[in-house]
């Protein structure tokens, strides 16, 4: 059985339970992200830093990105639920996190090979967890940010009733 839009959009335990998934597989990017960056980071003395693809950066940024986002529009809802600012805001972060999370998510998987994922490391596991639970979250803000998206495009769109009646003397 099929969600309507609407009820996805409007529903404010639906869009709570989303963004508490949200919330938790960026946590879990984080921690599976760091671990990989952590183990697979090569000292050289050339540059003297630690080199690591930087799609993993990115995906890092990524989940940092989301957990203040979301935290930002469970207080949004909640909170100022009235404001046509904060409203696009919402949407508008929606939008540009979707983006974000299926940037990194693409990006670390066409980066993932067997030069940069050599047999016996321990940290090749813990980036295609990553990559995975990047996918899922990217998919989360798909679930949020089409029907936020569609609510507010079909909610403007509406002919707008003038309060007369049907019939008019003629």
């Amino acid at each position: 059985m099929a969600m309507d839009i609407a009820v996805i959009a409007t529903d404010k335990t639906v869009v709570l339970a989303l963004r508490a998934l949200q919330f938790i597989f960026s946590i879990i990017v984080i921690g599976t992200d760091s671990y990989a960056i952590h183990k697979a980071g090569k000292f050289t003395q050339v540059d003297n830093a630690y080199m690591v693809p930087s799609s993993w950066g990115y995906f890092m940024f990524c989940a940092v990105w989301t957990f203040l986002v979301v935290i930002f529009l469970v207080v949004a809802e909640w909170r100022f639920q009235e404001h046509l600012l904060v409203a696009i805001a919402r949407v508008a972060l929606d939008v540009v996190t979707l983006f974000f999370w299926f940037g990194g998510f693409i990006a670390v998987a066409t980066g993932l090979d067997a030069r940069s994922c050599p047999a016996g490391n321990t940290f090749c596991s813990s980036i295609k967890t990553a990559t995975v639970f990047g996918a899922f979250d990217w998919l989360l803000f798909v679930m949020t940010a089409v029907p936020a998206v569609m609510l507010v495009w079909y909610s403007y769109r509406r002919p707008k009733d003038t309060g007369k009646g049907a019939t008019s003397a003629v």
